[in-house]
């Protein structure tokens, strides 16, 4: 009997494991990126109104056409002063997307265009940044208020190539299926990593690898999908309003 109960005994002993604790600050700045990221493209805000979406984009095209080709300073002020009073009647945190989406386009305008500062070409240097500034304000604004599936249909108007829309749409679709993926992807390592990891790169790798995969065969999946349908190259953007029914 003592030599068939000595085997059981590693049973009776407590073990008590303390794992070494790690930082896993790297998931989780990743994760916010990520949900910020989704929140950007799912939020349907009040200044993101349905409707009038052709207009919007004609005018969008129309303002960067006569910024980018005037040579006079005068036309770029009048259109800034314009959206600067548009942009005031939005929400606090609307701007502060906007003004953060400019800051960065400014920085990275002025970088590329400080050497023409310095040697000379003063004035053309502001009437340049002036019209990056217009540019950027009415491009973030539009994107701030219109849906993106309305941002789609008002390209349609103005007659964008169906290959454009077809990409354009299917790419908006596709930051939000791949970015869940990531999230879930990273929700299940950092519920999985116990202890120290020392090769923190290899499971962003991993991480990067499997999406590439899964979206390669997304791709390939739909493709077949719409060779079974009949694609024939022509995108039709439909628009359908779901009512609500009232008792």
């Amino acid at each position: 009997m003592q030599d068939k109960e000595r085997p059981l005994e590693w049973l009776k002993r407590e073990e008590v494991y303390k794992p070494i604790k790690d930082n896993h600050l790297y998931i989780d700045k990743t994760l916010l990126k990520l949900f910020s990221l989704l929140h950007y493209f799912k939020e349907d805000g009040p200044e993101r109104r349905e409707g009038r979406a052709g207009v919007k984009t004609a005018v969008l095209f129309f303002v960067i056409t006569i910024v980018a080709l005037t040579e006079h300073s005068f036309i770029p002020i009048i259109f800034l002063v314009i959206i600067l009073v548009r942009i005031s009647l939005l929400s606090a945190r609307t701007i502060g997307i906007i003004l953060k989406k400019l800051s960065m386009g400014e920085l990275i305008s002025v970088v590329i265009l400080l050497p023409a500062y310095f040697l000379g070409h003063q004035v053309t240097v502001i009437r340049i940044l002036l019209k990056i500034t217009v540019t950027l304000l009415y491009v973030n604004t539009f994107a701030a208020t219109v849906k993106w599936n309305e941002i789609t249909k008002g390209l349609s108007k103005v007659h964008i190539p169906d290959l454009f829309l077809f990409t354009f749409d299917l790419t908006i679709k596709y930051i939000v299926v791949l970015g869940e993926e990531c999230v879930n992807m990273l929700q299940a390592l950092k519920v999985r990593s116990i202890g120290r990891k020392k090769k923190k790169s290899k499971e962003q790798a991993n991480i990067l690898g499997i999406t590439f995969i899964k979206s390669k065969r997304m791709s390939e999946e739909m493709y077949d999908a719409m060779i079974c349908r009949g694609y024939s190259g022509e995108y039709r953007v439909t628009h359908r309003k779901i009512k609500e029914n009232k008792k």
